[in-house]
């Protein structure tokens, strides 16, 4: 069974590559629709060995591939509306469906971003949103956005919401505004 935040579509997209040696893949991505604009994607990535491609799906299937968490989507990369800067390591916010759906980009290693592990509305104007560490093992020595969207929660006034972002394993609390 997937887990709730994935749709029960089947994927729309499955790319396989690169491949290296004789079939041996190296890295498979699976993308499931979402509105918005944006899929939800999983990735996983072979060190070394040889797989058949069912296995491979079986595996996928019953894992549901999907990071865990309490985002309705996670995406390599940022939105075209979101101005981020990879020195500053600090998150950024958009809103993906004005009033309904926004975006949290935050900064860190592409194969191990930050987790959205609880969302809450704190008063009419303000969202709460905390991140811990990524479950993945071992993580590359990068810095990529990845983009984590949400429904505004029930109680918030979309006309201009205040986020706060913060991280489990930090004590600084981020300040962004959606207008």
């Amino acid at each position: 069974m997937l887990p709730s935040h994935h749709p029960a579509t089947p994927p729309s997209r499955l790319a396989v590559g690169p491949l290296t040696g004789r079939g041996r893949v190296d890295e498979v991505t699976i993308s499931y629709p979402r509105s918005g604009g944006m899929n939800n994607r999983c990735m996983v990535r072979l060190r070394s060995g040889y797989i058949g491609f069912g296995v491979l799906g079986a595996l996928l299937a019953l894992t549901g591939c999907a990071a865990p968490g309490v985002a309705d989507t996670v995406e390599r990369g940022a939105p075209d509306n979101v101005d981020i800067d990879p020195l500053s390591g600090k998150p950024a916010a958009a809103w993906i469906e004005r009033g309904e759906r926004f975006a949290i980009v935050t900064l860190g290693s592409s194969s191990c971003p930050p987790v959205a592990t609880s969302i809450s509305a704190d008063g009419d104007d303000r969202i709460a949103v905390t991140f811990g560490p990524s479950p993945n093992d071992p993580c590359t020595a990068d810095i990529a956005p990845t983009t984590h969207t949400f429904e505004v929660p029930e109680g918030v006034d979309p006309s201009g919401i205040t986020i706060e972002v913060s991280y489990e394993e930090w004590p600084e609390v981020h300040q962004l505004t959606l207008e």
